[in-house]
């Protein structure tokens, strides 16, 4: 009976110290591996989706098809007039809410890939002190 409490006691050490070893201190040494591979990948993916989301719900593709199409049945030339300006418009309206868009996920992007980067840095800062190379701001008026 003392010896299967032994074996069970060791196997619970080694399995407890096994999983620390690799587990816990593996993933901490190959995330930074994860994060700028598979992790960007998903991040990729993700702002791809959300681009194409986006075109699609502006539709930008059938303003630019309709964009000579004479609005509510006034073919005659102050009609198709009207319209085209109308439409060139919205459609700018349209290119510019993109246009930001796409700057928001770019620095969601740009987000992603420097915060590890600033995490060392803070770091850095609190284990070995501010560097010499760091001015301090000066908020007084």
């Amino acid at each position: 009976m003392v010896y299967l409490s032994c074996m069970v006691h060791t196997s619970v050490v080694r399995s407890s110290l096994r999983f620390v070893v690799l587990d816990l201190v593996g993933d901490f040494i190959t995330w930074p591996l994860w994060w700028y591979t598979a992790g960007v990948r998903g991040v990729l993916d993700f702002l791809i989706r959300q681009v194409r989301t986006e075109v699609s719900r502006l539709n930008l593709r059938v303003w630019l098809a309709n964009l000579f199409e004479p609005m509510f049945g006034q073919s005659d030339w102050q009609g198709r007039a009207i319209s085209v300006v109308m439409r060139l418009v919205v459609l700018g309206f349209r290119v510019i809410v993109l246009a930001v868009w796409l700057i928001g996920l770019s620095l969601l992007l740009l987000l992603w890939l420097l915060l590890p980067l600033a995490a060392l840095y803070q770091i850095a800062v609190n284990l070995w002190g501010i560097p010499q190379w760091v001015e301090p701001i000066d908020l007084t008026l």
